[in-house]
């Protein structure tokens, strides 16, 4: 391309998007193997950041269907055995944001959901 800021909008917008090779698949196939030991282990974690977090930062700055203050908890509770381990934080700026993920020790600011290692991300937009 001609114009680099478009050809590196671009490459940042294709690369999450392109398909898994060969060894990436092969992974996958091999963490499989131990999904089902996993996962509740990923739910359990992911309830009691969420009560913790909703706890020092209110209840209506952490989204999760895990908790009973979530507007769509009772739906989530009928159509899942778990609530899992995402949760979305409202900073309220950017800034605060970025603060916050340099202040964590335990997740790694990253993009990809594609490991088990836990995981911190900013929304760019």
């Amino acid at each position: 391309m001609r114009d680099d800021a478009l050809a590196e909008r671009m490459q940042f917008i294709s690369t999450p998007r392109r398909g898994a090779g060969p060894f990436d698949a092969w992974l996958v196939l091999r963490g499989t193997k131990t999904l089902h030991l996993r996962m509740p282990r990923h739910d359990e974690n992911g309830r009691k950041i969420a009560a913790w977090l909703a706890e020092k930062l209110g209840h209506e700055n952490v989204i999760y269907p895990g908790l009973a203050s979530h507007p769509q908890h009772e739906l989530a509770k009928r159509q899942m055995k778990g609530f899992g381990g995402m949760i979305s934080v409202l900073t309220g700026s950017k800034a605060k944001a970025a603060k916050g993920a340099r202040q964590v020790r335990v997740f790694s600011l990253a993009e990809s959901l594609g490991g088990v290692e836990s995981l911190i991300s900013i929304r760019r937009r």
